[in-house]
């Protein structure tokens, strides 16, 4: 279902835009920020939401290009490094900081109607 959205979204953008390259600068701009964060956080999404590396780099990837050809003039190749760039710090962090074990995992707790129920459990 997601990539039928992605593929209609991006063939609405090429009728509506005219596919070409943009002479850009890769200084870090606003424009540059935002892909390098959107595909930061949109890689940590799909990791966390149980896709696949490789699935989370190519939505990622998609999003970006999307909005690229949405939002922008053309294509720039700096928009498009800087959102792999924000996709593979993603990866090295995700690969790098393991999760803290939190010593409260053998104390859960839930919520009723009217009751609220906590439970320790041994190991």
């Amino acid at each position: 279902m997601l990539i039928k959205v992605l593929m209609v979204l991006l063939m609405v953008s090429m009728v509506h835009t005219e596919l070409q390259w943009v002479n850009d600068t890769p200084e870090f701009t606003m424009d540059k920020q935002a892909h390098f964060v959107g595909s930061f956080g949109l890689y940590f999404m799909f990791q966390h939401k149980d896709f696949s590396k490789f699935d989370s780099f190519k939505y990622s990837l998609y999003f970006g290009l999307t909005k690229e050809l949405i939002f922008d003039n053309g294509i720039s190749k700096y928009d498009l490094t800087y959102n792999i760039m924000g996709i593979g710090f993603a990866y090295l962090i995700d690969k790098v900081w393991k999760p803290k074990r939190n010593n409260n995992d053998n104390i859960q707790y839930r919520f009723g109607i009217n009751s609220f129920c906590i439970s320790y459990r041994l190991r």
